[in-house]
């Protein structure tokens, strides 16, 4: 009766993992970009396209890329007149 308890339990929690380990890995962020942020910059430093170019490393799943949470500072250094590349 013990045995036929502990093997019982055991697949129990064997099931739960199982469970636990198969459900959506995805992150869930209580954060998101602006919708209204407004990247317009009046007087910006370059000509359009002119300006230094910045490489952004988005080959190694940086959830900051990967989300989309660079978005705003890409438009935002794109209409200063910097040339962004991720």
């Amino acid at each position: 009766m013990r045995k036929m308890n502990f093997i019982t339990h055991s697949m129990l929690i064997l099931f739960t993992f199982l469970v636990v380990s198969c459900t959506d890995q995805q992150p869930k962020f209580p954060m998101g970009n602006d919708e209204n942020f407004d990247a317009t910059i009046t007087t910006p430093s370059f000509n359009r396209g002119s300006g230094p170019k910045i490489l952004v490393d988005g080959g190694h799943n940086n959830f900051f890329v990967q989300f989309n949470f660079f978005e705003p500072l890409q438009q935002l250094l794109i209409s200063d007149g910097y040339v962004v590349e991720v």
